[in-house]
């Protein structure tokens, strides 16, 4: 966090010198074309201008610190990571338990399927492969087992 607090700091500080330094261009081409003679420098308005850059580069480190104490206590109040990894397991077992239900719906499904299949379509299509390779279609004439509602 503090190398990010310094390259912020610093990206600022370098934006208000590119800032300073445009600013005092455009003064300089203003001043050239407003007069032949060469103007004396306003070091009232320039003076004005740093503390303004100054107040600002103020407000911005306030900013700044502000996030980190933020960012910090949010740290602080985060779950440890055994608690995050006991409930990533939990959330695991439950996908498990879910996929588990979903297969054998599928299955059950292929058995329905096969039991309303005409007898012709059945014989036919025993005959021609001696064995189904889905292990839900070998038997459909098994009870179907759907998993107890939770």
């Amino acid at each position: 966090m503090k190398n990010f607090r310094a390259w912020w700091v610093a990206m600022l500080f370098v934006g208000a010198i590119v800032g300073a330094v445009v600013s005092g261009n455009v003064y300089r081409i203003r001043a050239e074309a407003g007069n032949d003679a060469a103007a004396p420098q306003d070091t009232f308005g320039l003076e004005r201008r740093i503390s303004s850059l100054e107040q600002r580069f103020y407000t911005i480190e306030m900013s700044i610190n502000r996030l980190e104490q933020q960012s910090s206590m949010g740290a602080r109040s985060a779950p440890s990571n055994n608690q995050r990894e006991m409930e990533l397991e939990l959330l695991q077992n439950q996908i498990r338990s879910l996929q588990g239900q979903l297969s054998e719906l599928g299955c059950g499904l292929a058995k329905l399927d096969e039991r309303t299949l005409a007898a012709s379509v059945r014989q036919s299509r025993s005959r021609s492969s001696s064995m189904s390779t889905d292990p839900c279609r070998l038997n459909p004439e098994t009870p179907l087992m759907l998993p107890p509602r939770q």
